[in-house]
């Protein structure tokens, strides 16, 4: 019964995570796929589309960062505050293996990790409320 409920309480968290510890949705090809496929989806408010961008950790990191419970609640939020995203990120930081961390002023800072089959973000920053955003 102990085990049960154990195993219960770990589904729970995950499941309010964002899912399990690898994936959650569908990697894209390359970081700037990821990028054009996150400020799309983001302008539509489409939860199901942005969360899927994201690592199980990436999306619970989201999530905090936007003061949600979740992902989807996180998107409302970041939806409603990015007004013009930009096709492509200010900056691209590719000094680590397998990761590129894209910045963009308005949009925050988004970490995409190579995973199995492709591009997904694993963290996220949100955007400075301080500061010159350059255009």
């Amino acid at each position: 019964m102990k085990k049960i409920a154990a195993v219960a309480a770990l589904a729970l968290l995950l499941a309010a995570c964002g899912g399990s510890a690898q994936q959650s949705g569908t990697p894209k090809a390359d970081p700037d796929a990821l990028w054009s496929a996150y400020v799309s989806a983001l302008a539509k408010l489409d939860s199901t589309a942005v969360c899927g961008l994201f690592t199980s950790e990436g999306a619970h990191t989201f999530a905090q960062a936007w003061e949600s419970a979740d992902c989807p609640g996180a998107v409302s939020k970041a939806g409603a505050e990015v007004t013009t995203p930009h096709q492509t990120p200010h900056t691209k930081d590719t000094g680590k293996q397998n990761l590129v961390t894209m910045t963009d002023c308005g949009i925050g800072a988004l970490t995409a990790k190579q995973v199995e089959g492709g591009w997904q973000f694993s963290d996220y920053q949100p955007p400075s409320t301080v500061g010159y955003c350059g255009g």
